[in-house]
């Protein structure tokens, strides 16, 4: 019986296109108590990267890859870009804009343009918002949607598309999963902004 009235009530989210701009401190302001084994805490990925912006890290492996394959892209990136890497300790969720399904990406990487540039009649520097979520071999197949939708998010606001009339000079980046698998062959081809 309960059971038939939750579905007949249940109303599926639908996703949207439509974002609303927030704060980073909004959003990230009020720290999230994790409980993880004080051994599985790395301060030293937080204390040896300026741009990693935690206090500390507990993660897997592979996430610590992504820091270190970050790493050591860092003289590239930090040519043209001021750069700070978030972990996402599901802090915010997308959803995907077919059927609102939604996840948490583990990372956002944040990029502004060091020099200023004109977008729809506005003068200011480029910010970038790059989603990066890092995916153990064993679910990549189950998780398949999460990447298709990653690469949606590029097409739709991705490097040369306008996000918003009134934030111009805002894009949002989806990248492949970063995986275990063959060097990530296809992450790196289009780290740290995707397809054009």
């Amino acid at each position: 019986m309960v059971e038939k009235r939750l579905n007949e009530s249940d109303m599926p989210f639908i996703g949207t296109k439509e974002f609303t701009p927030k704060k980073l401190w909004e959003i990230f302001g009020t720290p999230k108590q994790k409980w993880v084994k004080k051994d599985d805490v790395k301060t030293a990925i937080a204390m040896q990267n300026d741009w990693y912006v935690m206090d500390n890290f507990a993660g897997t492996s592979l996430e610590e890859a992504l820091i270190q394959f970050i790493s050591e892209r860092l003289g590239d990136l930090k040519s043209k870009y001021d750069v700070h890497l978030i972990r996402n300790e599901e802090v915010f969720k997308l959803n995907n804009f077919a059927d609102g399904e939604g996840f948490m990406p583990d990372f956002v990487l944040l990029l502004k343009d060091k020099q200023k540039s004109s977008s729809n009649g506005v003068n200011d520097f480029l910010h970038y918002q790059i989603f990066i979520e890092p995916k153990g071999e064993h679910l990549v197949e189950t998780d398949r949607w999460k990447e298709a939708f990653l690469k949606s998010i590029t097409v739709e606001y991705g490097k040369d598309k306008i996000l918003q009339k009134d934030t111009p000079h805002y894009r949002l980046i989806g990248l492949p999963f970063f995986t275990d698998h063959q060097k990530n062959g296809q992450f790196t081809e289009l780290f740290p902004l995707g397809e054009t």
